[in-house]
């Protein structure tokens, strides 16, 4: 099972984008968990008592903006996937800095985000393979 969250502060897209998400999973036969959030800060909190395998997180929100939520969630998980959506493009180059697995322009369409997730979802089948011992 794959764990997604999901977050952003306008609710349309949030309800697309899950929709999408769903729709990927029934096409591909692949059994997901999605989490909702509509702020950075709210996603950063269940973080601590919840694990997400892909994080799709807006950029610009209110108070948190997605780039701050990120720094702060790869101080916590440096594995997780974290997929950028969002209606500006000057971000880009930025989302390296946190080691962004992609980046989507709003409206994301649904061609884009099937490849996201696929592409997700085999890194994170690879990184499965392999066993880090301290």
């Amino acid at each position: 099972m794959i764990r997604l969250a999901v977050c952003d502060d306008n609710a349309l897209c949030l309800n697309g984008i899950k929709d999408m998400i769903e729709e990927w999973s029934r096409h591909n036969g692949i059994r997901i968990q999605i989490r909702c959030f509509n702020s950075g800060d709210a996603l950063i909190e269940s973080i601590a008592s919840a694990q997400f395998d892909i994080i799709f997180l807006d950029i610009i929100m209110p108070l948190l903006n997605g780039m701050d939520t990120a720094r702060e969630i790869r101080k916590i998980d440096k594995a997780v996937k974290i997929v950028f959506l969002t209606s500006s493009p000057e971000f880009a180059l930025e989302s390296y800095a946190v080691k962004a697995s992609g980046y989507l322009l709003k409206p994301a369409r649904s061609e884009q985000l099937s490849g996201v997730l696929t592409d997700c979802t085999l890194a994170l089948k690879e990184q499965q393979k392999t066993l880090l011992l301290k």
